[in-house]
């Protein structure tokens, strides 16, 4: 049986794992690519439309690889590289964000790093760290709902490149916390 501190620390760790798995920016991705991609290729509207479904065979080539390949590798290994991954691809587009080719590239980069990692593992660490796994569902709606309430306020408002910045930023955060406290494959094992 855990201890009450061990399951709160638990608890902690998966609350944050849900908030990279929302703030890392995917969903602002997938819930506004028509508007993102019409706005990255200067509003070429079969441009946005290959570029969107390309985006989703990407991304679903992308979980099917990755998800073969954490079975038989370090799951921590493809979170914590994922997500350095992610910050640094948010980081570029933010930086190249008058650069349409580069940034559309990048998208797709960031697709397969988020599928690579945290897209597959939340649930996982979830159900491996706590008992009861409703809490970290309900912060992973919760923050799921903000993205999609203030990513298009974002992306008018700030422009794509800024918007990436925030999540770069927010996704640092929980990076730092979760590099330093996510439990290893054997821990988990373990428990």
């Amino acid at each position: 049986m855990k201890s009450n501190d061990s399951e709160r620390r638990n608890l902690m760790i998966c609350i944050i794992l849900a908030c990279s798995n929302q703030f890392c920016g995917i969903n602002a991705i997938v819930f506004y690519a028509k508007q993102l991609f019409m706005r990255i290729t200067d509003n070429n509207n079969n441009l946005s439309q290959i570029s969107i479904i390309l985006f989703g065979v990407v991304q679903i080539l992308a979980t099917l690889i990755g998800g073969k390949l954490m079975d038989k590798h370090s799951k921590k290994r493809f979170l914590l590289v994922g997500e350095i991954a992610m910050v640094l691809i948010l980081g570029c587009i933010y930086i190249l964000n008058e650069n349409t080719g580069m940034v559309v590239t990048l998208i797709f980069m960031h697709s397969i790093a988020y599928s690579f990692s945290i897209g597959q593992l939340l649930l996982f660490y979830a159900a491996k760290m706590l008992d009861n796994t409703g809490y970290v569902v309900m912060v992973n709606w919760f923050a799921t709902f903000l993205v999609a309430l203030f990513a298009e306020f974002m992306m008018k408002w700030l422009g794509i490149g800024k918007m990436c910045l925030v999540f770069c930023v927010i996704l640092s955060i929980c990076l730092m916390v979760l590099g330093k406290n996510l439990p290893s494959d054997q821990e988990l094992l373990e428990k």
